[in-house]
């Protein structure tokens, strides 16, 4: 199946696609997922924000874990271009359904930082 490029607003994530082959779906059961990776820490760049929640710890959870990237990815600095599931070896894109985070899936979105005018396309 093809990845459907008019639905990713992103003109950086739509490049990142075309350039490292992932025009297909089954490009992106290549990727792994990383996290945080504490041997390059030194060369990243940091954004820390706390919140306090007055909810119960499992209707928090619920929310965080089953909110759509429309609202939790979608603001000036970080913009959602489409999520892959490992498991089900499928694309959802900004204005789909959202069955909820699921282990193993990526997800590409447009971060912008106000050190000059850059922009890349990363995958938590």
């Amino acid at each position: 199946m093809k990845v459907d490029l008019e639905k990713i607003k992103q003109k950086r994530v739509r490049e990142f696609i075309n350039n490292n082959g992932l025009n297909q779906v089954s490009g992106f059961s290549k990727l792994q997922p990383v996290c945080y990776k504490p041997e390059e820490a030194a060369s990243y760049r940091k954004h820390f924000q706390s919140f306090l929640i007055k909810k119960n710890i499992e209707a928090v959870w619920d929310t965080y874990t089953t909110i759509h990237p429309k609202e939790a990815w979608n603001g000036e600095m970080v913009s959602f271009g489409l999520q892959y599931s490992n498991i089900n070896n499928t694309i959802n894109y900004l204005d789909e359904p959202y069955a909820g985070m699921e282990k193993g899936q990526i997800i590409l979105f447009k971060f912008e930082y106000s050190l000059g005018n850059n922009n890349d396309c990363r995958s938590p």
